[in-house]
């Protein structure tokens, strides 16, 4: 994709919207598909904004947010579409509607009204992490846990202050294959991210899609994208997750699907192996197969562990920081007859004086500690790249 390109008065008409969105204390989204520069905005005016139960099946319309420790299938934030709006498809009942709702100014991010970073606090360094997967690498050796993700986080000061609109064209520049999001929501604050990996989708077609992906490496430009090559630890961390997902079809007793892969994905300086599931759900007469396996597939293998349930007992009992929409989901829902849910990755949440980055790396019988440190700090500098 060449470089994003759009209006400049559209730009700073969704910058402003979506600043007097946080200033009013709405729900707003910006978000873009993989592959797509055409971004949407939705804003949802409600004055008690609170979890509820979602489903796809139903109807429920608006961009979720759901966090890494809530089951899916239970509550989530639904930022519901009071407005919506399209950046290259702006008429001009929508930039006067945009004028009103924003009262014709433009408007700086309000980052005043955002919780402060707390920067005494001990940073996690690369000795406190290594010594943690050495410990995770001997519960793998007690055979009641195969995989293990352990996160972390790095809290950065502001290099310089950039607006929702401006992290978002840089992401869209920098992970043309990414979706890309930001959104505030006064209960989870605001989070800005550039995820390589869906969760879920749905089509106008009933078609539902989901992928596996796992295996992290440095993009050499050097080289074509199918000349990276892997080791058995990244090739079996991915086998994990095709694994998971082969398993939660088996659970719901479906048999019948495409797969794809894996292959090499790259997204942006990072290449990945991908797996591709796909099921013609409406062919088959499942019509709620969404709701179905939503609830399996999250936490994923990928960003969770295997078995799930000793994995997230061990991530509570290592990780030092709450992940919380970290390794959730979130994107849009029915909107325009689709549905597309990414798991939340290279992501950072937006704080009044700074910024704190998620990144985390799968643990393996095959890990070696140092190298899983390295594995998150190349994810951790995908986000930089927005304030670089």
């Amino acid at each position: 994709m060449n470089a994003f390109h759009a209006s400049s008065s559209a730009l700073s008409l969704f910058s402003s919207a979506f600043n007097q969105a946080v200033a009013l204390q709405h729900g707003v989204a910006l978000f873009a598909q993989p592959g797509s520069e055409n971004f949407y905005l939705l804003i949802d005016q409600s004055p008690n904004l609170q979890k509820q139960k979602t489903s796809w099946h139903n109807g429920d319309k608006g961009f979720v947010l759901h966090s890494f420790l809530d089951k899916a299938g239970e509550e989530s934030l639904l930022l519901k579409p009071d407005m919506l709006f399209q950046l290259h498809a702006l008429s001009s009942e929508d930039t006067k509607q945009l004028n009103d709702y924003t009262s014709a100014e433009h408007l700086d991010f309000p980052f005043h009204l955002l919780e402060s970073l707390d920067f005494s606090e001990e940073e996690q360094e690369q000795s406190s992490y290594t010594c943690k997967v050495e410990h995770l690498l001997e519960e793998l050796k007690t055979g009641a846990v195969k995989k293990i993700v352990l996160a972390r986080n790095k809290k950065s000061p502001y290099p310089i202050e950039k607006s929702p609109v401006e992290a978002v064209v840089t992401l869209r520049n920098a992970y043309p294959n990414a979706f890309i999001a930001v959104a505030y929501h006064p209960a989870a604050g605001c989070w800005v991210g550039a995820s390589p990996e869906l969760l879920a989708s749905s089509d106008e077609q009933g078609v539902f899609r989901t992928i596996a992906l796992a295996g992290t490496q440095a993009y050499d430009p050097h080289k074509s994208l199918r000349d990276h090559t892997w080791n058995n630890k990244e090739i079996e961390e991915q086998a994990f997750v095709s694994r998971y997902i082969v398993n939660c079809f088996k659970t719901i007793r479906h048999r019948e699907y495409e797969e794809e892969g894996p292959k090499n994905y790259l997204s942006g300086n990072l290449v990945h192996l991908c797996t591709t599931y796909k099921i013609d759900a409406r062919a088959l007469g499942i019509d709620n197969l969404p709701d179905q396996l939503l609830p399996l597939l999250h936490p994923t293998s990928a960003t969770c562990g295997t078995p799930k349930d000793k994995a997230t007992e061990l991530i509570l009992q290592y990780e030092k920081t709450p992940r919380l929409l970290y390794t959730g989901f979130w994107g849009p829902l029915n909107i325009e007859g689709k549905s597309a849910v990414y798991v939340n990755l290279r992501n950072a949440q937006w704080f009044a004086n700074g910024y704190n980055a998620h990144a985390g790396a799968g643990i393996t019988a095959d890990s070696i500690p140092a190298n899983e440190w390295v594995e998150t700090e190349r994810k951790l500098e995908a986000i930089r790249k927005i304030w670089n």
